[in-house]
């Protein structure tokens, strides 16, 4: 087995994925299926006990999937193509648009005429697209906007995320599951050469950002928060 191998290293990290959430996707369909049939018969104190035991295992399989996504940037690194950025943009919007729609938010997309092809791993690109929608998401109030805009100057090709009054953006960025999404977002960014930043304005409006080189810089950099 030549770990060296793109898929043979995919296959390995599935693996052990799978075998990481398996116990954990179990206790959790039992307490659906506890709720769905035995709750109208179950005393106060095990109704609670149960839904207790349902959030803590939602809680727990977001942070293995936060740090999966994040082991397999690291251990993966998936190969890069040359395509248009709006093809993984459209499916990062695709994947929030469940979680958006339950906070009545709406996401608002532009993509700027002719942006150039650049060389990316699809997957990832869209993966850390999709993270920073949902930050925004969580940090923006109810029923408030989300715009998603992608434009481009001689050197980069800028992605911007920005909604109406995150006024806690700044404060959860390093805390929690946020945290490493965010991370997650820094170092798949820093794969591509790019970088990523994050900021409020005076209004408390909050904005995510990545630019990805049109051509290929040397070393990638680094995360900033302005």
């Amino acid at each position: 087995m030549d770990f060296r191998d793109h898929e043979v290293r995919l296959a390995v990290f599935k693996n052990a994925v799978h075998e990481l959430r398996l116990p954990l996707s179990n206790i959790g369909d039992l307490t659906d299926t506890i709720l769905a049939t035995k709750k109208d018969v179950l005393d106060t104190q095990t109704l609670a006990d149960v839904t207790e035991i349902q959030n803590s295992v939602e809680g727990t399989l977001s942070v293995v999937d936060t740090i999966a996504t994040l082991l397999r940037v690291e251990i993966v690194q998936p190969v890069r193509i040359a395509m248009d950025i709006s093809i993984p943009i459209h499916e990062a919007v695709r994947r929030a648009q469940s979680t958006v729609n339950l906070a009545g938010q709406t996401i608002n997309v532009e993509v700027a005429d002719n942006v150039a092809r650049l060389e990316i791993a699809s997957e990832s690109i869209a993966e850390a697209t999709f993270l920073l929608l949902i930050q925004s998401s969580q940090t923006a109030p109810p029923h408030s906007q989300i715009w998603l805009s992608v434009s481009q100057n001689e050197e980069f090709v800028t992605v911007t995320v920005h909604s109406e009054k995150g006024v806690t953006l700044l404060e959860q960025a390093s805390l929690g599951v946020g945290g490493l999404q965010l991370l997650t977002v820094d170092r798949i960014i820093a794969l591509h050469h790019g970088e990523f930043w994050l900021s409020t304005d005076l209004d408390s409006n909050a904005e995510y950002g990545y630019r990805l080189p049109v051509a290929t810089a040397s070393e990638p950099a680094k995360m900033t928060v302005l």
